[in-house]
């Protein structure tokens, strides 16, 4: 029975008005032993959650946040589903929903048919990130998460195969006004910006981590109705 009805990201938007939406999507995706992590930024507290994949076939899903709160599972070869008999719920925020093993049937994995519903199971307004090669790359990924539109401040995140020597992005719809923290700051990176354009390296060569990380996190003033990377 169906409880729901149903990295290289170069451009993700996200609205500069308040609003429910939650978003979803893959990192940290391991080719060699074919698993990745779902993860998920939501306003509300999760007490249902489905998603279909395609271009791979479900194996096997564990973890996460879905684990620590001992949701009952259950999984297709192309369908994920989590809820709680006791009404258990998952935290607000950015977390790991739970990590999939997976058998390619395709070059891309992508999600499709998600449903998250609140802890009154209304459904939530959904934002669905890319797709992932499942052919051995060096894509890296960068998006928005965990805006903050009292402060006007929001996270740039960063998914890398490998470590980072440098790195520049553009945006749209806002006005870039102050810059710190993330791992440019550990790093000691010099960090310069305009109002559009955030540019960070290293005269001694020091590096970023690879992995799943805060590049930065960015104030801005707004200019539009959403606020996009390029560049």
């Amino acid at each position: 029975m169906r409880l729901f009805k149903s990295i290289l990201i170069l451009i993700v938007l996200f609205n500069v008005t308040f609003s429910q939406t939650a978003e979803i999507y893959f990192s940290g995706v391991d080719l060699e032993n074919n698993t990745v992590d779902v993860m998920y930024d939501s306003p509300e507290p999760l007490g249902g959650a489905q998603f279909d994949v395609t271009g791979a076939e479900l194996t096997d899903a564990n973890g996460g946040e879905a684990s620590s709160a001992g949701w009952t599972v259950s999984t297709s070869s192309t369908t994920w589903l989590g809820f709680s008999f006791s009404g258990a719920v998952l935290p607000s925020g950015l977390n790991t929903l739970t990590t999939i093993s997976f058998a390619p049937t395709g070059e891309e994995m992508c999600l499709q048919g998600v449903v998250f519903s609140d802890d009154g199971g209304s459904t939530l307004d959904i934002s669905v990130g890319g797709c992932v090669s499942l052919t051995f790359s060096q894509t890296a990924e960068i998006y928005f998460s965990g805006v903050d539109l009292e402060n006007n401040t929001v996270d740039v995140m960063y998914d890398s195969p490998e470590p980072l020597g440098g790195a520049q992005f553009d945006v749209t719809g806002a006005e870039l006004t102050d810059a710190n923290g993330g791992e440019a700051s550990s790093a000691g990176w010099t960090v310069s910006t305009s109002s559009t354009t955030w540019l960070g390296f290293s005269f001694s060569g020091a590096v970023l981590p690879s992995g799943l990380n805060t590049l930065t996190t960015i104030s801005f003033a707004p200019t539009g109705e959403e606020m996009c990377l390029q560049g």
